[in-house]
């Protein structure tokens, strides 16, 4: 019991604050309980990391919103062209629904209304295709180099005798090949 009255004590001891001004008036002075200046530190740091947390929160919206936003313009620039391409499927179908040849260059308008170039975009397509198969067969070969090529020694220890031509035990001499 006695130790938390000392405790008490200690934490409701007053400290006194003095604030001097520069000029001739009478300084300023404040008895502050320690537990209050405890508190207020204590306060302060809490308030002062949640205003930085708020501040990296913004930071990290900030950049969620730009990458929203170049994505939303990039959907728009794809449902654009989506449109384009029906509005276009829409017009074929119409075309070749009429049966005969005659009717169908007959019906097909004159003035160009921002259509595609259908052939033009099959060959793009058909070019990426090709160019995207050759880019995997030149992975699929690199792999299998990568795969085959040794990469150390077979076995640890000493070279004793290297590869490609050797002199005899005997004599040290060039040895001669007898079939």
């Amino acid at each position: 019991m006695s130790r938390l009255r000392k405790v008490l004590r200690k934490a409701f001891t007053p400290i006194t604050i003095m604030l001097i001004p520069h000029s001739n008036s009478r300084p300023l002075s404040l008895k502050v309980p320690s537990i209050g200046v405890v508190l207020s530190v204590a306060l302060w740091l809490i308030g002062s990391s949640y205003v930085v947390s708020m501040a990296v929160n913004t930071i990290e919206y900030r950049g969620m919103k730009e990458k929203l936003n170049y994505y939303s313009g990039q959907f728009v620039e794809l449902n654009a062209t989506m449109d384009a391409l029906k509005k276009t499927e829409t017009e074929f179908r119409r075309l070749f629904s009429l049966g005969s040849r005659e009717k169908v260059l007959e019906s097909v308008p004159t003035t160009d209304r921002g259509s595609i170039d259908m052939e033009a975009l099959r060959g793009q397509i058909r070019d990426t295709m090709e160019r995207v198969k050759e880019i995997k067969e030149y992975l699929n070969k690199q792999k299998d180099i990568y795969l085959a090529t040794p990469r150390g020694w077979p076995v640890e220890g000493r070279i004793t005798s290297p590869y490609g031509k050797r002199g005899t035990p005997y004599t040290g001499g060039a040895t001669s090949i007898q079939a």
